[in-house]
């Protein structure tokens, strides 16, 4: 006759054995959301994430609002990324891009087995890094009541942003500035993100638009009226902002 501990830790290893596996989360990178701004061709743009279960496979679609136009797979490395890259697009359009955990995907959070982001764009994407005099913001420039007025009448509306760590703020470089009410960070067009209001006091308050970069906004906004003065095509074009004041260029 066996024990009653000897029965009791026979019973705890079944148990055991048939608990389910610990939740975990599958992710797109955070400088990923709704309205980004892809390359365009003839260079390829990547869609990348983690996800904790090694040899998982992530597939990728590409959705132009009626069909999907593209499908690419990626497997999750032992490092628990993955990568997946999609052949080239023309500029323009609006896009639908989904994530989706297709096999060995065991303990993913319920309802995280996909993740889509939408209106996505393809154009010209511009990294604008450094310290202070990158970092400074538009709202600290005496032009900013002429170019707010423009862009809240339409001008430059083939602009988007996406805002990484500020000076001045408790936010490392690598963590959004803004992000939604559910957490996920946030790209803009910046004729939305113009109109979002501001609470006082302005500085510590600034929507989106007001706080980034002056000398990257100012670069696209002599782009674009560049291009439009030549008669060419104005892509659409995403600038992501990283540079916190008084950092090593090693940081």
């Amino acid at each position: 006759m066996r024990s009653p501990m000897l029965l009791s830790l026979m019973i705890g290893v079944v148990t055991a054995s048939l608990s389910p596996p610990p939740l975990v989360n599958f992710t797109m990178s955070v400088g990923f959301s709704d309205d980004m701004v892809l390359q365009m061709e003839p260079e390829m743009s990547s869609i990348y994430g983690d996800c904790p279960l090694p040899t998982s496979l992530i597939e990728v679609t590409v959705n132009d609002g009626k069909t999907i136009i593209e499908t690419v797979s990626a497997t999750v490395s032992s490092d628990s990324t993955w990568k997946a890259t999609l052949k080239p697009k023309p500029m323009g359009g609006s896009y639908i891009i989904t994530a989706t955990c297709k096999s060995n995907c065991p303990g993913l959070t319920p309802n995280n087995t996909n993740i889509t982001i939408q209106r996505v764009t393809f154009g010209n994407v511009y990294f604008c890094s450094g310290q202070s005099n990158m970092a400074l913001s538009i709202w600290y420039t005496y032009e900013v009541p002429d170019l707010t007025d423009a862009v809240l009448k339409g001008k430059y509306s083939n602009i988007r942003t996406f805002q990484y760590g500020q000076m001045n703020r408790a936010y490392p470089s690598y963590t959004p500035l803004y992000t939604s009410r559910i957490g996920i960070s946030e790209w803009y067009n910046i004729s939305y993100s113009a109109t979002i209001p501001e609470r006082q006091p302005i500085d510590h308050n600034l929507n989106p638009f007001h706080s980034f970069s002056a000398t990257c906004l100012n670069f696209a906004f002599a782009l674009t009226d560049k291009l439009e003065k030549e008669g060419k095509p104005v892509p659409p074009m995403g600038l992501i902002q990283s540079a916190v004041g008084g950092t090593r260029i090693e940081q």
